[in-house]
């Protein structure tokens, strides 16, 4: 159930707004170090999974070390990780920031509830597309590995080829690459490509 409330601002005390202020800021950074440790945990087992059902996919045994190793590298120069808690971080001085003008009677409670909802679906917004991509990557990973491992030569680059489909990827759909010359995947957030074996 929810109420639109007709433009109420909020009027407190220098003493009481800072109180206030003090007392939601620190359940906001609570809150954003919980959603970190719980997308880190969350993440982990997702890209766990993903890796141990690729190498299954190859039939292929592979240790603890190899899916640590990939999980453990890294997207563009940063670890999924660090990108959970630069999103949190983010989210929190956001936040922050609309309770501090709320508090102020800058902006009114429906003002402040908007801009709170906008800012948790970017926030899951954020979280798909790190996911995603984050599965790709370590899927392409555990692909290497076999690839290395069986002395693949040559694989051929696919594309899903539909109305997501970006200028970047498309126009090497299907062409053949020299294993050890093939272009690194993912290529960007939100890439679906993947490598097939040719011999």
């Amino acid at each position: 159930l929810t109420y639109t409330v007709l433009d109420v601002l909020m009027k407190l005390k220098r003493r009481d707004k800072n109180k206030k202020y003090k007392s939601l800021s620190k359940l906001i950074v609570n809150f954003a170090q919980s959603q970190k440790s719980t997308q880190t945990r969350a993440m982990n087992k997702i890209l766990n999974n993903t890796i141990k059902n690729t190498f299954e996919f190859y039939s292929y045994n592979a240790n603890l070390n190899d899916v640590k190793k990939i999980i453990d590298s890294n997207f563009k120069g940063k670890y999924f990780s660090k990108r959970i808690w630069e999103n949190e971080k983010e989210v929190a001085e956001r936040l922050q920031k609309q309770v501090k003008q709320f508090l102020d009677g800058k902006i009114n409670v429906n003002q402040i509830k908007r801009d709170i909802e906008k800012t948790f679906n970017t926030n899951a917004y954020n979280a798909k597309r790190l996911t995603e991509t984050e599965v790709n990557r370590c899927s392409n990973g555990a692909f290497d590995r076999f690839c290395i491992e069986t002395g693949v030569k040559k694989v051929r680059y696919n594309a899903i080829l539909d109305s997501k489909t970006c200028p970047k990827c498309s126009p090497h759909h299907n062409k053949p690459f020299d294993f050890n010359e093939k272009i690194e995947l993912p290529r960007h957030p939100f890439c679906r490509c993947f490598y097939e074996i040719i011999e």
